[in-house]
């Protein structure tokens, strides 16, 4: 009788630490507790300080004016009939460090627009919300008028030499050149 009294504790027993390992399992896993080491904490914050690091000298490197003009955009000269569409179109992108954005674009033959506003970066796009868009409600739908409230641009480095691609010319995807 003492024996399977003796028995039943030590099953209790491992029930017990068995479900305690478990619960402790699970918070690990799921980060609600965790050891942190002096030297964790170090390599965390070295982390982040890289990231920041990073997004700052990504910035620094994007602020600057971008441009694309056709060949007819500033010439008094006739365009004619036979013209490539590329040849017509604008394009400027104006990065300021403060956060601030201007961008234009269109065609000599069929005018423009504008977008101003703030502006950021996510994945390989650089994006800017156009304060200057307001929306208009029409049969209780939300419509721009003659605005898009968001441009967007993509970019790449290489070799540190950005490419900066404007898709808000519905004409053409052009390639826009740093020039500032």
């Amino acid at each position: 009788m003492e024996k399977e009294k003796n028995k039943n504790g030590l099953i209790a027993a491992l029930i017990t630490i068995i479900i305690i390992l478990l619960a402790l399992v699970i918070l690990f896993t799921t980060g609600t507790i965790s050891l942190k080491t002096e030297e964790n904490t170090i390599k965390e914050e070295e982390k982040a300080a890289n990231t920041e690091n990073t997004n700052t000298d990504l910035i620094s490197k994007l602020v600057g004016t971008y441009s694309y003009k056709g060949k007819y955009v500033d010439s008094t000269e006739d365009i004619g009939e036979n013209f490539d569409i590329k040849d017509t179109i604008y394009d400027e992108l104006v990065l300021n460090s403060s956060g601030e954005a201007e961008a234009k674009a269109g065609s000599v033959r069929a005018g423009g627009y504008t977008a101003k506003g703030k502006w950021y970066i996510s994945k390989d796009e650089i994006i800017i919300l156009n304060e200057e868009c307001t929306p208009t409600s029409i049969d209780n739908n939300v419509e721009y008028i003659n605005c898009s409230p968001k441009w967007i641009y993509k970019y790449k480095i290489e070799n540190d030499t950005i490419t900066v691609t404007s898709i808000n010319n519905t004409m053409e995807s052009m390639v826009l050149e740093k020039i500032k």
